[in-house]
């Protein structure tokens, strides 16, 4: 058993280590990774200090029964498996509660230089045809280069990265050459939010800009002076990158056509805000016909058609999305019960957030919910990955002896 107990640190480390690098390069490999830190939590779950994370494994045990109701088909057998992450949170979270601090530290890098060394290969792409890029992200094409990611996930991600380097740069370790390499990860991470801005999806720059708000705010809720200074500052900032960097400006112009689209009743074909509201309109249409149950976990499209048809959308056949919105998804698969189990489950990890003063988790969530308003997070693995993995992070690593972490073979 002791021998097991030397060997927890290395499998915890392997499993965040495959699970980062799999979702960027093999997605197989980020499953073998989540089955590793699954293993360790299930040796150590407890129930008093891991039930808060209940919620969550209620919500897809829901979400599975309202597809047995409605008619199981093969493509709830898809949706379920991308879920499984989401099912297994209370243990992955057990996992991360047991987790070293050095192992963390080792994490947060890997977070770091992965996404660092993707967003590199990237922009030395987009640096040879801007035009082409800009065009590939309004298309919605994969990205980044060399990995088999989503541009929206991928800028999630590397939005994370930076929040890592964010929370580095606020400790001190106690060993000098640690404190060395410290130093070279957060200059990765202050690139990787640089790069963030040329190479970003609008949910990624959105869900990091509510993530720093939010800190911004809590950090200075009790003056009021500096709040205010400091906002207009990163505002004015803003406003000058928007006109020097032209992917960034490319995305503030979009989305200003996308929101004039919607409020002055344009054609919503070929904008994808504008074809989004179309689609939150759609899927509240579907909620309301199986308000309780829901459709179940299957693809919904046509249901989504005949909701646009109901409608009298304007938005053509083929232009018709998803939700887009993992509240309205989720809503859509379980009711109103899913969707209230959703926000049951992060309602606890704002709870522990605010409780513990746990700033890099209220951030964490802040961006959590952004991205969730604009993206069904849960529909796929790169996006459940995200949803899962970086909160349980933030959540357990507050409690943790960053600056002088002990041994891993301890």
């Amino acid at each position: 058993m002791r021998q097991f107990a030397q060997l927890v640190p290395v499998l915890q480390l392997s499993g965040i280590i495959l699970s980062l690098a799999g979702v960027l390069f093999a997605p197989a490999l980020a499953s073998v990774g989540t089955t590793l830190l699954l293993v360790i939590g299930l040796l150590h779950f407890n129930w008093a200090q891991d039930k808060r994370h209940v919620p969550w494994t209620i919500l897809v045990l829901w979400l599975m029964t309202a597809s047995f109701i409605q008619g199981w088909t093969a493509d709830t057998n898809r949706f379920l498996l991308l879920k499984l992450p989401v099912l297994f949170i209370p243990f992955l979270a057990a996992s991360f509660r047991v987790m070293k601090a050095g192992v963390m530290l080792i994490a947060i890098a890997a977070s770091i230089w992965l996404f660092y060394a993707a967003a590199m290969a990237s922009i030395f792409v987009y640096l040879q045809d801007p035009h082409w890029y800009h065009q590939l992200v309004l298309e919605s094409k994969p990205m980044p280069v060399l990995a088999k990611m989503h541009h929206i996930e991928f800028s999630l991600y590397l939005a994370c990265s930076g929040w890592a380097g964010l929370y580095l740069w606020s400790i001190k370790l106690n060993h000098p050459g640690l404190n060395v390499l410290r130093w070279f990860t957060i200059l990765a991470a202050f690139l990787n939010i640089l790069l963030l801005h040329f190479l970003s999806a609008r949910t990624g720059l959105l869900a990091f800009y509510v993530g720093l708000a939010i800190w911004w705010i809590w950090m200075y809720r009790q003056r009021w002076k500096q709040m205010i200074l400091g906002g207009l500052a990163l505002i004015s900032v803003l406003a000058l990158a928007s006109i020097w960097v032209p992917s960034l400006r490319n995305r503030v112009l979009n989305t200003y056509d996308d929101l004039r689209t919607v409020t002055g009743k344009a054609d919503p074909n070929d904008k994808s805000f504008a074809q989004r509201w179309e689609a939150w309109k759609a899927s509240i249409y579907l909620m309301g016909e199986q308000p309780l149950l829901g459709w179940g976990m299957k693809e919904l499209a046509p249901e989504l058609s005949r909701a646009h048809e109901a409608m009298g959308s304007e938005v053509l056949p083929w232009n018709r999305k998803m939700p887009h919105n993992q509240f309205l998804e989720t809503g859509i698969q379980g009711g109103l019960t899913a969707l209230l189990l959703l926000l049951l489950g992060l309602f606890y990890w704002f709870k522990d957030a605010v409780n513990t003063g746990n700033t890099f988790l209220l951030s964490i969530l802040g961006m959590l919910i952004a991205a969730f308003t604009f993206e069904s997070l849960l529909e796929q693995q790169s996006g459940v990955l995200w949803s899962v993995l970086w909160p349980i992070l933030a959540a357990y690593i507050l409690g943790k002896n960053i600056k002088n972490p002990e041994p891993l073979h301890q």
